[in-house]
């Protein structure tokens, strides 16, 4: 397996491990999370979404691969209303018609409602999309972030910071629900590309500099230095907004290199799901940016194949994914 394919199945089946396990974690006020509850791995609507961003991004990489300009936003925007319709409206005419062409929305529909947020939620069932100059609401929530990685494989046709961005503005108004989903997708385009997590944020920060009015870039030079000390992952806040769900994130990536290659995933994702806040969402954007950093092969097999929820069909939509993006890379 290639080094980059092998790091976008880390990025897709990373989040959704790392969601799977800090779900039963979450509101947990002393979490010892050391695998899944019952040996099984169900992951959220935090990968649900995700998932969903992904169909996007494949979507403008196609179109990308043959030389045409895709509205990436409109295409989340799109998906984004599938995965409602899915939630809210499961046996409407669209959403078997998806189901029938598409066993990862099939699945999807089987799930059910796992703790969609009220934002995501609130802001699809109204049916207008917000942006970056009108934005819907005011929402600072970590909904925004935790469905952004997938986009960071738009880098190199679009500007993977901007896209994300946007894709978080759709349903998240405020600068800091926003922001985060911007500097996530940088970040795991950085860590495909081979970036140390330090460097990757170093250079994210100084990319942003006098652009960003956000708390963001703050919180990550915070994550950094905390990491480098060892200190508690609490003192970052509980991950229910996007720059405290990005920044523990990012510290639990960051303190991933105290460990061997081979346990760098394992060792980063558990301490970004063992804390008292919103554990499935840290784990999810932690499970992403280390997926992407180390490739599925890190990832401990206890937690793939036939132990997490859906594996198969994760595997299938990553390696679509990785036709996707090299198509549109030579075409470039």
């Amino acid at each position: 397996m290639s080094v980059i394919r092998d790091r976008i199945r880390g990025m897709i089946i990373g989040a959704a491990v790392g969601d799977a396990l800090g779900a039963p974690a979450e509101f947990d006020k002393d979490p010892h999370v050391t695998g899944y509850v019952g040996g099984f791995g169900r992951w959220t609507d935090d990968t649900q979404m995700m998932v969903f961003t992904a169909r996007a991004v494949d979507k403008c990489l196609r179109a990308f691969a043959s030389r045409q300009h895709p509205d990436f936003a409109r295409e989340a925007w799109q998906q984004y209303e599938h995965w409602y319709d899915t939630m809210a409206r499961p046996n409407s005419k669209v959403v078997q018609v998806n189901c029938e062409t598409v066993p990862l929305i099939a699945a999807i529909r089987m799930q059910g409602e796992r703790g969609p947020g009220n934002t995501c939620m609130t802001s699809l069932k109204d049916g207008v999309p917000g942006n970056l100059a009108r934005p819907l609401n005011d929402s600072k929530g970590a909904g925004g972030v935790m469905r952004a990685a997938p986009v960071a494989l738009l880098r190199g046709n679009a500007d993977e910071f901007l896209a994300g961005c946007e894709s978080a503005a759709l349903t998240h108004g405020h600068q800091d629900g926003w922001m985060p989903a911007g500097y996530l997708a940088r970040i795991v385009a950085d860590m495909i590309d081979g970036w140390t997590i330090s460097d990757s944020v170093r250079e994210s920060t100084l990319y942003m500099e006098g652009k960003d009015k956000s708390r963001v870039g703050f919180a990550l030079d915070d994550a950094i230095e905390v990491a480098k000390r060892q200190g508690r992952v609490d003192d970052l806040g509980e991950g229910w907004v996007g720059d405290e769900a990005l920044a523990i994130a990012v510290y639990a990536a960051a303190r991933s290199v105290e460990v061997g290659t081979d346990s760098a995933f394992a060792h980063g994702v558990l301490i970004a799901v063992n804390h008292p806040g919103d554990s499935d969402t840290t784990g999810c954007i932690a499970g992403a940016i280390l997926g992407a950093k180390y490739g599925e092969s890190s990832i401990p097999e206890i937690w793939t194949f036939e132990h997490l929820e859906y594996y198969k069909l994760l595997a299938e939509l990553a390696d679509r994914l990785y036709v996707s993006y090299e198509s549109a890379q030579m075409a470039r």
